[in-house]
Order: C-alpha cells, then structure tokens, then sequence
C-alpha cells in the first residue's frame, strides 16, 4: 500500500538537515498542504524548511484548521520563555490513533519525542525539551472530559491529557464534586501536573495530584496502548513523560466543600518547634518565612460544610499590578539594590494576608468553595509573566523529620551573608507518597521554595549566591528532591536511588515501556550521562549565569564576580560579587 504523501513529508523531517534547493522545498511543501488527508499537524525542523514554511511561535494557535499545514516554529519554549527548547519538529494528534502514528512514524528515526499537553506548557524546566532536534508532539487539542463517575464506591473523573485542573473544578462543581489538590495556580493540565509531580501543601491528606489518580492510559514507545492501575500504579504516578503519551487518567474526586482562611504571624524562634505541627492540625496549610525579620507568616484552610456561608475567591493572580510600561526598570532596581530588596521583603512580612476577593464572609476569615479558595487564575490571557514581572523559581523537597535541624543550616548560612527574599522563603509540606518519583516518596517532606526577580537579560541577582548555596546545601546534606518541572538542570544531574529508593525500578519499567528511548527528554539525557561520567553540562564562561551548571571557575561566573565555597556549606560552589 502506498504511503499517504504528509506521512512520506513527515519522515522527510526527521532526517538529518540537508541542502536542497529553495524550488524543490516549495514544491514539497506546497504538496503537503494540499494533501487533504493527514495523521497530525506538524511544523518543520527549522533549519530543513526555513525558506518555505509559515512562522509561528511555539504555544501561538495556528491561523488555519487544515490539519494539513505546515508551520515553521520560531522557537520551543516555555510560557513565560525561560526555557527554550532546541530546534526541532512539533506535531499535534486529536485522538489516540494519531498519537500512535505519529509515535510509530518517529521511531527508528534516531529522533526523540517529548510530549506536552498545552500550547503553553507550564514547566521551569527541560523536562518539556525532546534531546537536540526532536520532535514535541502536542496533545492540547484532547481536553475532553470523557465522565465523571459518582455513583461507584470510589467517586472518578475521567479525562483526556489536555484537561486543565480549572476546567475539571468547574464541571465537578456543577455535580457537587471537586479535585481537593491544586498548585496555586489551576492553569495547567492534570496530565503535565501528574507527569511533574505538581503538588499543593497538606500533612492531613496526599498533597501530590499523581496521589489522586486511579487509573492511567499511556501509549508506549512501540506504539501499543497501556492501562496502569492499582499496586501497579505506583512507580510511576510520577513519571516526567518517559513511560510514553499520557491519553487518558482516571482521577479521585470528592464531595465539594468550602474552606475558612485565616493567616497569623509567629516570631521565627518557633519556627522549628511548631511550624510543623501548627501544618499539621489544618486541612491545608503553607508557611513564608521572613528571616530577614525574624518572622513567619502562616496560612491555614479550615475545611468548613457547604452550608457555611461565604463565595470568596482566590486573587492571587490578579492581584499582581501590570508594570510592563516599566519595562524592566523595577526588576533591575530590586536586583541592584540591597534597600529595594530588603525594604519589599519588610512590606511583604508585614501586610501579607492572602489574597482573595471577600464575598458574604469575615474580611480577615474569608470562605469560599475548596477550589475557589486553593488557587487562582490569571485575568483573560494576561499573566504577571506576560506584563513585565520576570521571576526563576527554585524548589526542593528534603524529609520532614529534618526540618529544624534544616533551619538551622539556613540559619548559619544567612549568618555569613546577609541576604532578602522578596516574597520570603515559600514552605510547603507533603504527606508521603508512593510514586516513586514523587518529591514526597515514602516520607512526609518540607517544601522550600524560593521566587527570584529576574532581569530581562540573564545576570546575577542581588544574593543568588546565597540562594544558590541553600539549594546545594538541600540536595546534599539532605538528599533533597528537585521539583521536577522547577530548577535548573546542574540541580538535577546527581539525582539517582540515593534520593530515589525505587529509582532502578522506575528505570526498568521505563525501558521495558521504551525500549528505544523514544520519550527521553533532554533532563533525563542529561541525568543518565553524568551518572555515568559523561556530563553534558556547559563549561564555557558566564554558563553559571545562565544557571547551565554550577561554577567550578571565575570565568564561567560572567565580569566581576568570582566562583567560591558557600559561605556556611563549603562543598557549595557560588558566584559572588
């Protein structure tokens, strides 16, 4: 049987770029989009077409509904473009049998394939980029919710990868159900939210969304379809899109109900002794600690019935004042200035009270329903990444049972070098988990996280040398855990079963799923040859600027600051000016 002409196309974009002349490649291409039968739209490795193909960017709609037209991608990034992607090919499938064309047309190309569920996915990190020249194949366009089941013993909701977390929430408000786990922000997919190990902050219930999922259908790297359920679910809950393409997840739900905020204020002495039990007696809870002034503010969810009156919401999103106009004005000033940085720390500590819109409840006690009061949304389109607030995020998780003697660490170190955190030092607290790749596996964890203004162009913030020397510090002395969809990719490259206990079972599951390495992502390759001695991480100057590795000379540190041991942990190495 004759090969239909957009498959031969395809293939033809997989092979390595060559030479053509620019007539033939418009004659290719103008074949192509008059094919009125196709598998998948697909875009074209930039180099190959770039005489002959539409320009979008990535995450941009395409302007035509012909599943037959090429696009040529500008570039492979993320939603707030912190991470660019290699160059390489893009497709998109609506359906299974699409996604097991396009996974059978790639392999034995030599290409990888990395899967992402939105046209802007949310990751920090490379776990979203196919290795050099790969292909990203794109399932937004399956965001069908397929049913929702509250009649079992165990109430479900059945959804396609492209669902969005705000999506589910509101139709299973309708039914009075909910998803009781959310990031704070609800605009990312429950596939992309599984795969990363996406996560909210509870000791009184599993934190982690892959917690929740009962059932989940992958199609693997030889094309065949999958289900995993029960016992045989848990390696891989969390699995950063190396088992295949996520096509359908069955998750838990339960009833709807609403929640009470309330916010306190403690002296930082406590912190140690009570945080986690002050975590421990609320449905959910979170913690910012101030240490620049001695302070913490905790947050709590009381968990109240739906007769409780109240329909308040959560702002975070909008709360957050457009200042494009400014260009990158204010975040250069809070770089350069030790006052700009400390002063908006003392304001955060001192008038930080969450932010909701207060409907029909106590200003200082709003209610709302549970996913209403969890997280928040953005205005339309328009995000604070999008209207001049640029930020990096670091998170790391380490065992519960370490976190005084963790603060304290944090302590000496903040004792060597005086430095500001803007929005604090962000803690979150997960009960254990059994993914085996889950930040939590196995033992209830702390959360830290830390959000750095960044400069429109890649420098060294004001104290990221003391940031940087907390995150080593985690990693090593507490065998600390990466957020997968967080951090910078020198972060990741020592993980392995030290932090991981079922890490070689995660592994052979995945070769047994992948046989080829289809669905290896850049992060993982990344991973797999350092262990083995090989390290693919950059050694050229200013490339710890950039945060492409961690600096071993002044030179890799850019003009005027010099590569040294972590004031306090001396195994750490920094840049500092």
């Amino acid at each position: 049987m004759e090969d239909d002409p957009n498959t031969v196309t395809f293939r033809r974009l997989l092979k390595p770029p060559i030479r053509r002349e620019k007539h033939l490649l418009r004659k290719q291409v103008q074949f192509a989009m008059q094919t009125k039968r196709t598998v998948v739209s697909i875009s074209c490795l930039l180099m190959t077409l770039a005489a002959s193909c539409a320009t979008r960017k990535f995450g941009e709609k395409s302007t035509s509904s012909s599943a037959s037209k090429l696009d040529r991608i500008a570039s492979l990034a993320n939603y707030n473009g912190s991470i660019i992607c290699p160059q390489g090919a893009y497709a998109e499938a609506s359906n299974e049998t699409e996604v097991q064309d396009v996974i059978k047309l790639v392999r034995g190309s030599g290409k990888t394939v990395r899967v992402v569920s939105q046209e802007k996915p949310h990751s920090y990190s490379t776990v979203i980029c196919p290795t050099d020249g790969g292909v990203v194949l794109n399932l937004h366009k399956l965001n069908k919710i397929i049913a929702i089941d509250t009649t079992s013993s165990v109430p479900t909701a059945t959804v396609e990868p492209g669902v969005r977390i705000i999506d589910l929430q509101e139709e299973l408000h309708k039914q009075g159900y909910a998803f009781p786990v959310t990031p704070d922000y609800n605009d990312v997919t429950l596939a992309g939210a599984t795969a990363t190990g996406a996560h909210h902050s509870s000791l009184s219930l599993a934190s982690g969304i892959a917690d929740w999922t009962e059932e989940m259908t992958v199609i693997n790297g030889k094309g065949e379809r999958q289900v995993f359920s029960g016992k045989e679910l848990d390696p891989v809950r969390v699995h950063l899109g190396l088992l295949g393409a996520v096509v359908q997840l069955k998750m838990r739900i339960v009833p709807q109900f609403k929640l009470r905020f309330g916010v306190s204020r403690f002296d930082d002495s406590k912190l140690s002794s009570e945080l986690s039990q002050q975590i421990a007696g609320a449905e959910y809870a979170k913690a910012s600690w101030f240490p620049t002034n001695n302070e913490y503010v905790l947050e709590t969810f009381e968990k109240v019935p739906v007769t409780e009156k109240g329909d308040s919401f959560s702002t975070t999103w909008t709360a957050i004042p457009d200042t494009s106009i400014l260009g990158d004005l204010p975040n250069q000033v809070l770089n350069a200035s030790k006052f700009a940085s400390c002063t908006a720390e003392f304001v955060r500590t001192k008038t930080f009270g969450g932010f909701f819109k207060v409907i029909d409840s106590p200003r200082k006690n709003p209610v709302g329903f549970s996913h209403k009061m969890l997280a928040g949304n953005c205005r339309g389109d328009k995000c604070p990444w999008e209207t001049g607030t640029k930020s990096r995020t670091v998170e790391v998780a380490f065992p519960l049972a370490d976190f005084p003697k963790w603060v304290s660490d944090v302590r000496s170190i903040l004792d060597a070098r005086q430095a500001c955190f803007i929005n604090g030092l962000y803690l979150r607290f997960s009960k254990a988990s059994k993914g085996a790749l889950a930040q939590a596996f196995q033992e209830d964890s702390a959360i830290f996280e830390i959000h750095i203004v960044q400069n429109k162009e890649p420098g060294l913030e004001k104290w990221s040398d003391v940031y940087d020397e907390i995150v080593q510090m985690t990693l090593a002395k507490y065998k600390g855990r990466p957020h997968w969809a967080k951090n910078s990719t020198p972060y990741f490259v020592k993980l392995g079963a030290a932090q991981y206990p079922q890490w070689n079972d995660f592994e052979a599951i995945r070769t047994r799923m992948d046989p080829d390495g289809l669905f290896v992502s850049s992060l993982w390759a990344s991973i797999n040859q350092e262990t083995k001695g090989e390290s693919t991480l950059p050694t050229a100057p200013n490339c710890a600027v950039t945060r492409s590795c961690i600096c071993s000379t002044d030179a890799q540190c850019g003009s005027g600051a010099k590569c040294v041991p972590g004031g306090f942990f001396q195994d750490a190495r920094v840049c500092r000016k």
